[in-house]
């Protein structure tokens, strides 16, 4: 537990979980009050001799009273929570998701975003709200419960008794069971988030299943996945069943004894009649506090595992970084390069020595998995734990700098399937500038035929676009791409295929930009492109 809350302390301590706290603290307490002015009034009413209506009344006045300010309270306590919650679970999700951004390209081979994305989002929020609940229930819950027992105690002690009995008797049947319980609750979470993960991928892969008419393949795929969960579902239900069927047992034989114990004080005179209505009230109160931290037993074995598999996502390190803010970049070298992928014995990319300088257009050829695109990602600095070695700037190894500030600055690459996030045509098309001239803007829009794609939709650049799932061709996703790294103008600019999707008129228009760019800038285009290669000042192969 002090692993968990030292994970999510930073999200949830401050003004809005203390005011949570003393909140829920005084819901409880107020909540012993009712059975115990109840059994006043019956004490009362059981003796008429010493009957007065008027102090009766008053304990009813009270009474509603206490119900009234209790029923305020759990309204208050209700919209603390959610403040608390939702904020607690954003940052959680949040500084996970960012921990992620920062981990080495090894550990995104093979990654599965429909599953991190799974495990992220339903073990974060989960987490969170299970040590929020820890921390005030567990703390409201023990309060009650002591503050029942005293009251019992000073009432009649073998009451009080009875109800330790439970208490420690309950304990024991948790301590039995909880490491099945968790057992079996992190097997169903792994099995759950693998079945999600191929239903998410299956979701996101629909128009080429129906295109090729893979549906009894998918469907065999998906059934497999739930074979693989529902086991693990079902030997958990058995689990959880068993143990509730047990704590219900435990409860219901505490709940005679407190009866039994009551009678028998109450006929021997030790005990007045109303004190065992308000020992029945405080059983109520007595149980669902123990029921309650039973269920946070089991609910402790179940967010073990959320703590778990988040743990296993923080564990692994974030990528070394250099501390260097690089100015403006007028040469690069490669010397020496050996790139071998993560997991991989063939290498990747081999070169002996490379140079590029700022105003030529670089052309980069050669067959397919000959490194032309991994010649890249050495430049952008993707795999540095992978590469043997050293990429220069200015003199300067790329070890030494800072690389997100150089990929936010100085370097910059259009992919050759970029994406389309969520916003409008403008928002795209401005994705990596902060700051933009609009006439410059405007231009290339024209230049590259995009002016078209605006004017033939509704509200023009201000139009939404949905992400990439559709609606935007290929051609005009690699246009967008262009303009967004033309805007923002860094020191140097790589190209990924850059043409594949363009039109005659687009790629000579595109060729004719990289021409007037390259003065200012070092310009490396990948491209099986007969017409870009042979505009390029230097040709570099990466065959053999």
């Amino acid at each position: 537990m002090r692993l968990m809350l030292n994970l999510c302390r930073k999200y949830i301590l401050g003004g809005r979980f203390y005011a949570y706290l003393v909140v829920t603290v005084l819901v409880g307490l107020l909540a012993l009050a009712g059975p115990f002015l109840t059994g006043i009034v019956v004490n009362r009413l059981a003796m008429p001799a010493s009957a007065d209506l008027a102090a009766v009344l008053v304990c009813c006045l009270i009474l509603v009273a206490v119900q009234a300010v209790r029923a305020g309270l759990v309204y208050c306590s209700e919209m603390l929570y959610i403040n608390l919650q939702s904020h607690a679970g954003f940052g959680l999700n949040a500084d996970t998701l960012e921990h992620v951004k920062h981990l080495p390209q090894a550990f995104f081979e093979g990654f599965n975003a429909s599953y991190y994305n799974q495990q992220i989002n339903h073990d974060a929020n989960d987490l969170v709200i299970f040590v929020i609940n820890s921390v005030v229930g567990v703390s409201s819950n023990v309060i009650t419960l002591l503050s029942a027992l005293f009251v019992l105690g000073s009432l009649n002690i073998k009451l009080s008794v009875v109800c330790l009995v439970l208490a420690a008797a309950s304990a024991a049947f948790y301590a039995v069971s909880r490491a099945r319980l968790f057992e079996r609750s992190f097997d169903v979470q792994e099995q759950s988030a693998r079945f999600f993960s191929c239903l998410q991928d299956q979701l996101e892969k629909v128009d080429f299943i129906r295109k090729h008419a893979l549906f009894d393949r998918s469907r065999a795929v998906l059934v497999e996945a739930f074979n693989g969960l529902y086991p693990t579902m079902r030997a958990n239900q058995e689990v959880g069943s068993r143990f509730t069927f047990g704590n219900a047992l435990v409860a219901s034989a505490a709940q005679g004894c407190l009866l039994a114990v009551g009678a028998v004080e109450v006929m021997g005179g030790r005990l007045l009649p109303g004190f065992l209505v308000t020992a029945v009230g405080y059983y109520s109160n007595l149980s669902s506090a123990v029921q309650y931290l039973l269920g946070w037993g089991r609910d402790y074995q179940t967010n073990r595992v959320c703590y778990e598999r988040l743990k296993r996502i923080w564990d692994v390190p974030v990528e070394a970084n250099g501390k260097l803010a690089l100015g403006p970049i007028e040469e690069i070298r490669l010397e020496n390069i050996k790139l071998r992928y993560p997991g991989a014995e063939r290498v990747a990319l081999s070169i002996e020595g490379l140079a590029f300088s700022r105003g030529r257009l670089y052309g980069i050829s050669g067959p397919n998995g000959s490194g032309k695109s991994s010649l890249l990602s050495v430049i952008l600095g993707l795999y540095p734990d992978d590469t043997e070695g050293a990429v220069r700037y200015n003199g300067v190894s790329q070890r030494c700098i800072d690389r997100y500030a150089l990929r936010r600055c100085r370097v910059s690459i259009t992919e050759q399937e970029p994406p389309i996030v969520e916003g409008t045509i403008l928002d795209n098309l401005t994705l990596l500038s902060d700051d933009y001239e609009m006439d410059k803007l405007n231009r290339m829009l024209v230049i590259l035929g995009l002016d078209e794609m605006a004017a033939s939709v509704e509200n023009g650049a201000t139009a939404m676009l949905d992400g990439g799932k559709g609606g935007v061709s290929g051609g005009e996703k690699q246009k967008i791409a262009i303009v967004r790294q033309l805007l923002k103008s860094p020191d140097v600019m790589l190209f990924d295929e850059p043409t594949s999707a363009l039109d005659a008129k687009s790629r000579g228009a595109l060729i004719k930009l990289l021409h007037e760019i390259k003065r200012d800038h070092i310009v490396i285009v990948v491209t099986h492109d007969e017409e870009m290669l042979a505009a390029c000042d230097e040709v570099i192969s990466t065959a053999g």
